[in-house]
């Protein structure tokens, strides 16, 4: 039973572990379960300020360990904490030093202190009261902390110890003032810290960014993780401040953090944003960036069964696949979404993008035509199929790029003929707009002028070009009127 309450504990720890009332509750399960374990105790204790320590209702999680430590009497433990929660900003700020003071008031110095600051500060004590003419034992022996002596300090010389110890500590606390007073009015603005289904309202949107923007300001790692940490609580399901936790992130290009970073994505991509594609994104990108690929690729797999039918989730998975040099793969993708798509431009973009995959990654011209004329018999009106194959088939009898010096076209070779019929069949199309015939006549016109082995050719393709010039100007005219 002790075993399954700890696993309990722990799971809970896990999914919140900003929970200053859940770190509370186990801690006192521990010193039920392990009163005698004091050095497990404090490791907890110290886990738990890891956790949420910086939070700025922490107040009580630090105050229980004050507590727990001074009980047991060990006082100059405690005096260590008070020395950093009155460093740490805190919504009790001014309880903590008021508690400070007593804890130096109600007990004697050398109990609260380390043996080299006792010391220390004796002995500027004791120059100074010498110097004032006022200390009655001033050239006493030093006595360590812990030895029962009735020659440690005059009342004068104790009163004066515990003043600078103060003293010291007040430095310290007013510059936690300044702290606590830069955030206070972002915490007053916070009106629901915890998770909730309902949405929040614009100004506390507004307030969280605004907070954030402070602390990232500031500069102080720590403080602006935890602060994200506690904005993903009541922010959860806005998708924004997930994508800006993990730019901060991957911004401070820290290879130590990719853990987290990681951690940030899971979270927000498997809990609370199953079918955001942006963050999937994302998400996907950062894997492949520190080359888990499988990763990567089961991400993007995932996304793609909770939110079908994206192009730009169809265009990541194939060029993760062209970018690891998976290309079978990549093929198999590409025919799989061409093949599947509902969308006739989708399926055309993607036959096009395949078409030049096939041309200058596999170097295999035969299988980029046959891609673009299957598309063609699905989309046969397509301006950019054409155009795209005519492209390729400029390029069909040429020498492979590695070769070329310059490249010359031979009387009447095949390319120029199967350049000019592809244009030539496009504009005898009549659904095609006038716009899109003076473009490919255009086309036809530079491909002969620069290719063609036939002057007459290029004039009869120069009068074509101008007859539909004609028709387009005559056109306009017609609307105007």
């Amino acid at each position: 039973m002790p075993f399954l309450c700890r696993t309990v504990f722990e799971r809970g720890l896990k999914a919140i572990p900003l929970s200053v009332d859940l770190w509370i509750h186990y801690l006192t399960y521990v010193r039920t379960t392990k009163p005698d374990d004091e050095d497990f105790i404090r490791s907890q204790f110290e886990r738990a300020l890891a956790a949420c320590g910086l939070e700025f209702r922490s107040d009580r999680l630090w105050d229980s360990y004050i507590k727990w430590e001074t009980d047991a009497k060990r006082l100059q433990l405690a005096t260590a904490i008070y020395d950093r929660l009155l460093a740490t900003p805190t919504q009790g700020y001014t309880t903590h030093f008021d508690n400070f003071q007593e804890h130096v008031s109600t007990n004697p110095p050398n109990k609260i202190l380390e043996v080299d600051e006792f010391l220390a500060l004796r002995k500027e004590v004791k120059h100074m009261l010498k110097h004032d003419g006022t200390a009655e034992s001033a050239d006493k022996p030093d006595v360590p902390p812990g030895e029962d002596t009735e020659e440690v300090s005059s009342d004068e010389e104790t009163k004066a110890i515990r003043e600078r110890i103060i003293s010291i500590r007040r430095k310290i606390h007013k510059n936690t003032v300044t702290a606590v007073t830069g955030r206070w009015n972002f915490e007053e603005g916070i009106k629901r810290p915890y998770f909730h289904v309902k949405p929040l309202e614009r100004c506390q949107l507004k307030n969280w960014q605004e907070y954030l923007d402070y602390e990232i300001e500031h500069g102080d790692q720590t403080r602006i993780i935890v602060l994200f940490e506690r904005c993903l609580i009541a922010c959860a399901l806005y998708e924004e401040f997930w994508l800006r936790f993990v730019h901060y992130l991957e911004g401070l290009k820290d290879a130590e953090l990719h853990t987290k970073i990681k951690d940030v994505y899971e979270r927000a991509c498997t809990i609370h944003h199953i079918k955001k594609p942006n963050l999937h994104l994302q998400w996907a990108m950062f894997e492949e960036s520190v080359k888990n690929y499988n990763k990567a690729a089961e991400i993007l797999a995932n996304i793609e069964k909770s939110v079908p039918n994206l192009l730009q989730v169809a265009n990541r998975r194939i060029n993760l696949e062209r970018r690891r040099e998976d290309y079978e793969k990549c093929s198999q993708l590409y025919e799989h979404y061409i093949v599947n798509s509902k969308n006739k431009v989708i399926s055309t973009n993607l036959a096009i993008k395949y078409a030049r995959f096939c041309q200058r990654i596999l170097k295999n011209v035969e299988k980029s035509l046959e891609v673009l004329n299957s598309a063609l018999a699905k989309d046969p009106n397509s301006s950019r199929l054409y155009l795209q194959l005519i492209d390729v088939t400029m390029q069909k009898d040429t020498p492979c790029e590695k070769d070329v010096v310059r490249v010359t076209m031979q009387k009447d070779t095949p390319c120029e003929k199967d350049v000019v019929r592809l244009i030539d069949a496009f504009l005898e199309k009549e659904a095609i707009d006038i716009d899109q015939k003076i473009l490919f006549a255009q086309r036809k016109l530079e491909f002969l002028e620069d290719f063609g082995s036939d002057i007459q050719c290029v004039q009869s393709a120069y009068e074509e070009y101008q007859k539909y010039i004609k028709q387009n100007k005559e056109a306009k005219k017609k609307e105007t009127k």
